[in-house]
């Protein structure tokens, strides 16, 4: 016997297929019997296998050896090994590739795991279409939308499919910071005519962003050091933003006073949230609230974070806190103009520290506080120095003046005492203290 070339009959022991219901169209019956008793292959279907095996083989650049018998083992290793089923160029681009593949793929399912070369550099976020199967979105592996130039035209990337995405296997470029300046750097945002697409670096139609959040990405593919990043958001109605938990460069984020509105229910939850071990400032600048209850502060320190906040207007609430610092982390208010009721003013939790600016706390409207107008708690704590003046508007305000408990502390050092004005008395509870 020389391997698939036999110089002998097949047994009829071999000869009826060992498939019970083989998944097959247009086909007979793999064998036939010339009596009840001696069944034999029919000549063309035995060729028909040998051809589906040389084919095998074939596509795996084997070359059929006859003294061998892993002629086909071979093949379909060097068919895993080389990935060519798997691998595809992704034509168009920008934003949207399609890509065709050998064979053609007939769905997308879980763990299915593809090789392409982009035509071009990514523009922004990216939708591929495989086969004419329907766009699905491409994420960074931290379920985030792909960011310009994450994608190098000719430069491969692996992607994986689970369960209505496609995700990068590694990091891309927006997720690997680049060093540290070498000089402070200045973004600007203007949704008038700005386009996320942009480097930020001039208020123009040809550099200007056009998000706030794109400026904060920019700003944490820099690693620390000790020049900022200064983000210039002109007028206009913008969503929030939020930082990387890992440490980027100190922010200052400068508005255009009350003409620059950002507005928490437009897509983060908060107008602004630092967390990390970050630092920055934002200040000339107007925000407004999630209307979600108990959703937390519109401007947030967390997770050891720091941040300074001042000339800051604030808008309607809708339940959440005008500020908050939690988890370890630190903000500093300065002058602020209070305009719509609140869950609270300020929120201090899980550790956070709240101190105060020499600078003017205004309550230019008749508002409501739900909660109080300072709620401290979770082991917190909140300093009002002596030099903190007094409330403008202090009777435009309703609610309960303030609440420290879960062993929370207040130092009010002012020389009035009893500093957070409200119509109904402050209270304490489980361990809460104002001093």
């Amino acid at each position: 016997m020389t391997a698939m070339f036999p110089d002998s009959g097949v047994p009829p022991s071999d000869a009826k297929n060992s498939l019970l219901d083989p998944n097959t169209i247009n086909c007979d019956e793999l064998w036939y019997s010339t009596s009840r008793c001696q069944p034999r292959f029919d000549p063309a279907a035995a060729n028909a296998m040998l051809a589906e095996l040389l084919n095998l083989i074939n596509r795996g650049e084997v070359v059929y050896d006859c003294t061998r018998f892993d002629n086909i083992e071979r093949a379909a290793r060097y068919l895993v090994q080389r990935g060519l089923p798997r691998g595809a160029y992704a034509a168009g681009g920008g934003s949207v590739y399609t890509l065709a593949m050998d064979p053609t793929l007939t769905r997308y399912n879980n763990f299915l795991t593809l090789t392409i070369v982009p035509a071009i550099s990514n523009t922004g976020v990216v939708r591929v279409n495989v086969d004419n199967l329907g766009l699905v979105p491409v994420l960074r592996n931290d379920a985030q939308e792909l960011q310009a130039k994450d994608w190098t035209g000719g430069v491969p990337t692996i992607i994986t499919y689970w369960n209505g995405y496609f995700f990068n296997v590694g990091f891309v470029a927006s997720q690997v910071p680049s060093g540290p300046l070498t000089a402070p750097l200045d973004l600007w945002v203007n949704n008038a005519f700005g386009n996320d697409n942009n480097d930020g670096h001039a208020n123009d139609a040809t550099h200007a962003l056009a998000t706030f959040q794109r400026a904060i990405n920019i700003a944490f593919g820099y690693q620390p050091g000790p020049y900022p990043v200064n983000v210039h958001i002109m007028a206009g109605t913008y969503a929030g933003a939020y930082t990387p938990i890992y440490p980027g460069p100190s922010l200052n984020i400068i508005g255009q006073g009350a003409s620059t509105m950002i507005d928490a229910g437009g897509g983060t939850g908060k107008a602004f949230s630092i967390q990390g071990p970050n630092n920055g400032q934002f200040h000339d600048i107007a925000v407004r609230g999630n209307g979600v209850p108990l959703a937390g502060g519109v401007i947030v320190a967390s997770a050891g974070a720091s941040l300074t906040a001042k000339n800051i207007y604030a808008y309607g609430m809708g339940g959440s806190s005008v500020y908050q610092s939690t988890s370890n982390a630190t903000l500093y208010i300065g002058a602020t103009t209070y305009y719509g009721s609140a869950w609270s003013l300020f929120w201090a939790n899980f550790g956070g520290y709240i101190g105060y600016l020499p600078e003017q706390q205004t309550i230019a409207a008749a508002i409501g506080v739900t909660q109080a107008n300072m709620f401290c708690q979770g082991g917190s704590s909140i300093a009002i120095p002596q030099t903190t003046p007094e409330w403008a508007g202090a009777g435009n305000i309703s609610g309960p003046r303030y609440i420290v408990a879960g062993n929370g502390m207040v130092q009010d050092q002012t020389a009035i005492g009893n500093w957070f004005p409200g119509s109904v008395p402050g209270s304490t509870d489980t361990g809460g203290q104002y001093l």
